[in-house]
């Protein structure tokens, strides 16, 4: 077969050292222009040396790009396919990045937020089959672990669909107990989801989180040894983050049996006490994501998920990587925004996707506890209506 020739660049290629992407693809999915190409004819087989000598776009990101554009082609879009996001907005101390109202378990209103919640599932199930929806991934967004092992067992047996994925994002290890994990055992495809999380204790004080690794891994050894799938979501960049801390970071990551590593430059207005960098900063930042794209390809993980953050003109890459067939459909589907959303709780979002007409109408959820509390019949009505 002969090679493929390359044609020659028709300009000199620009500097683009300084930043992570070149201008044509800082946009908010590389992905979607990755799908221009393929569309005006250039074989998916040949997109990386066509972004390499027109584009002038090096090798490391030009297969993130494609990796990512090729997983993202086998999502299956069905309208009739939804996810169901259950939020519990119950901590006891609010982390940098979350921008949600949250509440602590002292709230004289905790126990009537469970009847509450209860009485919004059980609204949402009859919704869901009334529209004959098939539930592909549900999430308990918040602390869903506040709750005791028999409210947990309730709030699950109204919640584990057939063959759907149960995600739990886990935002206090210490609420891990024997009698919670034997609960979960009972359902198929349960993985919990570490949620902002660092082991670099400098990184963590950013983050407002007030705990080290060593406090919690012993809780965290008790969903290794039940064998759920670990989900682990890592901030990169934050600080005077170098290539030696992230390494130890994805290290400790694997260590845990993360299935899925998902990546986050979290420079943006969310974190609090985090400054944007200065430009000086973009090259150091593009090297921590080019150690991490080579350090994950070497142990077997596969980008599924690609989106960019916009700095102050810069673009930072934030990149799902998964071993093969464990990637998180709930994360994936919601980042691209493809799916259905039924949002159940307290500051939760519906979300009804038409993608033949690329549409979105969206429903919020008062982040109010009170007002949740004693106007759950008015707001589980308006959801009714908001799906007919």
């Amino acid at each position: 077969m002969p090679k493929l020739r390359i044609p020659k660049a028709k300009e000199k290629p620009k500097d683009f050292s300084k930043m992570p992407w070149t201008e044509d693809f800082r946009v908010e999915f590389p992905t979607q222009k990755v799908a221009q190409i393929v569309n005006s004819g250039v074989p998916i087989n040949d997109v990386r040396d066509y972004l390499f000598a027109e584009k002038h776009m090096d090798f490391r990101k030009s297969n993130l790009v494609v990796e990512a554009y090729k997983s993202e082609c086998c999502i299956v879009r069905n309208d009739n396919e939804v996810l169901l996001n259950i939020s519990v907005p119950i901590c006891e101390n609010q982390c940098s990045n979350c921008d949600r109202q949250i509440y602590k378990r002292t709230n004289k209103c905790f126990k009537d937020y469970f009847d509450a919640l209860l009485f919004d599932v059980i609204a949402t199930r009859e919704i869901i089959l009334k529209r004959g929806y098939f539930v592909k991934s549900v999430c308990f967004t918040g602390n869903v672990l506040v709750f005791s092992a028999e409210e947990l067992s309730k709030l699950l047996s109204l919640c584990a669909y057939t063959l759907n994925e149960i995600c739990i994002e886990l935002s206090d290890a210490k609420l891990i107990t024997e009698q919670k994990m034997a609960v979960l055992r009972k359902y198929p495809n349960v993985r919990f989801i570490l949620n902002a999380l660092t082991f670099n204790m400098v990184t963590l004080r950013v983050l407002n989180k007030h705990f080290e690794f060593r406090e919690v891994y012993d809780y965290l050894k008790l969903i290794i040894s039940n064998g759920f799938d670990i989900s682990v979501r890592l901030v990169v960049g934050i600080g005077k983050e170098r290539e030696l801390q992230l390494g130890r970071n994805l290290k400790y990551a694997i260590e845990l049996g993360a299935s899925c590593i998902d990546l986050y430059s979290m420079h943006c207005p969310k974190i609090k006490n985090a400054k944007p960098p200065t430009e000086d900063r973009y090259p150091a930042i593009r090297r921590l994501h080019e150690y991490s794209n080579d350090f994950l390809l070497e142990q077997r993980y596969s980008p599924y998920f690609l989106y960019c953050s916009d700095i102050q003109g810069g673009c930072f890459e934030n990149v799902g990587y998964c071993l093969p067939n464990k990637k998180c459909k709930y994360i994936e589907d919601s980042t691209y925004g493809i799916s259905t959303m039924i949002g159940c709780g307290l500051s939760s979002s519906c979300i009804k996707v038409n993608n033949l007409h690329k549409t979105k109408e969206i429903l919020n959820t008062t982040g109010d506890l009170c007002e949740y509390i004693s106007n759950i019949k008015q707001i589980t009505k308006t959801k009714r209506e908001f799906f007919e």
